[in-house]
């Protein structure tokens, strides 16, 4: 039986790597805490490692990942050259580490089984979103599509279940089951034609469908956002399928992630306007946070409450020094999106933060589209961490909300462009 660990991917699926290293190299970077941080575009569209908060030592386990697949190095080659990364930046074996919310915690960061299980993923959606991209092409002639599982010893119960299924290329149950499937899945798909069908005695599924479930923990009462897939198999019967945790895509048919804007070059900052540093900004008593919420809807709920929100009042406008701010809906999604933030526990700053700010700057940024303005008001807080609150608005009216410590030096980043109110 062969070892699942040593299969080199590039070799097992028989892809020429210039689809999948173009692939790779397309994506973005995340920082993240846990990897749910990130969920799908976590493996689709942006390049992340959960706890790797380094930016430095991401970009170079990013650069590693690449020559994987770009030079053809095994996983053991590319898995020594990161191991050796990761010790010397100290990142290795079990660590007290402080996480996004400021919470001491006993975490897993670097080893030899999450090395391979980073390299292993990487290579695996990076060859499967380049090959599906090459049946897609060719799909007019190669119209039929076979789902070809690892059966050993370590292959999931679901995906050995799938193995020998066929359904047509342009079949919507596709854009869910397209491996991989999970971590660590070996699956893949191959081509065939109306004749390779019939020779083999394989039978085509139809009527594929996907759609997103919930699944809530009776325990612990969070919910899990799943994909699931369906379909009417030869007997007429309907059959499903739902992908591992946070998989329920075909790689690559995510839509791109927005352009991501930077801020323009040249613009005066704080130092011109002789604005103390961020340590030395005044400071107003600190709200209570609010309780942690035990799922997103519980967030919404919370900071919809901490806004003066509700279902008969959707909009809220709030007077700012600058004018006029409009609360809605746009926000709850910004604040809440990333459970283990927790930036609901900070909302009830917020409309402080627009009433009162310290300081409110119009800031110019660089986008595809030509220059954007974003108005960012701040706000200092004397809470434990010594918080600097950010509301900023953006160019199409939607709200964005963070909190960051003051002693971090990206703080004043922020600070940047025209001054239109100090305190």
């Amino acid at each position: 039986m062969p070892d699942p660990q040593s299969v080199d991917l590039g070799l097992a699926l028989g892809l020429p790597p210039k689809e999948a290293v173009d692939y790779f190299r397309a994506k973005g970077f995340a920082i993240s805490w846990n990897w749910r941080d990130t969920w799908q575009e976590a493996n689709d569209r942006a390049f992340t490692v959960a706890k790797m908060t380094r930016y430095r030592l991401l970009s170079q386990t990013r650069q590693i990942v690449d020559g994987k697949l770009a030079k053809g190095l095994t996983i053991e080659q590319a898995a020594k050259e990161l191991e050796g990364a990761f010790r010397s930046a100290g990142w290795w074996g079990r660590q007290v580490v402080v996480d996004a919310r400021g919470q001491a915690q006993m975490v897993q960061l670097g080893s030899m089984h999450r090395i391979r299980t980073i390299l292993r993923t990487n290579a695996q959606v990076a060859y499967s979103a380049g090959r599906r991209k090459r049946q897609m092409e060719v799909a007019e002639d190669l119209p039929f599509w076979l789902y070809v599982a690892v059966l050993d010893g370590v292959t999931r119960k679901s995906h050995r279940e799938l193995n020998g299924k066929v359904f047509p290329a342009n079949d919507p149950i596709w854009d869910a089951i397209y491996p991989p499937n999970g971590f660590n899945c070996r699956c893949r798909v191959r081509a065939l034609t109306a004749r390779e069908v019939e020779r083999r005695g394989l039978q085509v599924n139809g009527g594929g469908a996907v759609r997103d479930v919930e699944e809530v923990n009776p325990d612990t009462g969070e919910i899990t956002p799943l994909r699931r897939a369906s379909w009417t198999d030869a007997d007429g019967k309907r059959q499903s399928f739902t992908p591992d945790e946070g998989w329920g895509y075909a790689p690559g048919t995510l839509p791109p992630p927005s352009p991501r804007t930077a801020v323009a070059p040249g613009q005066l900052t704080w130092r011109d306007y002789d604005r103390p540093a961020p340590r030395d900004l005044p400071t107003a008593a600190a709200p209570a946070l609010l309780p942690e919420a035990t799922s997103r809807h519980d967030a919404i709920v919370a900071v919809e409450r901490a806004l003066g929100l509700s279902d008969a009042q959707p909009t809220r406008r709030v007077d700012t020094p600058v004018g006029p701010v409009l609360l809605s809906q746009k926000l709850m999604l910004h604040v809440t999106e990333k459970r283990g933030h927790a930036r609901e526990r900070y909302a009830n700053r917020i409309v402080p933060t627009l009433e009162d700010p310290d300081e409110v700057w119009l800031t110019q940024y660089d986008a595809p589209d030509g220059p954007e303005y974003r108005t960012s008001y701040l706000k200092a807080f004397d809470d434990n961490r010594n918080t600097l609150s950010i509301v900023t608005e953006t160019q199409d009216g939607s709200l964005l909300y963070n909190f960051i410590p003051r002693r971090l030096r990206d703080m004043n980043s922020r600070r940047v462009g025209v001054l239109q109110f100090p305190r």
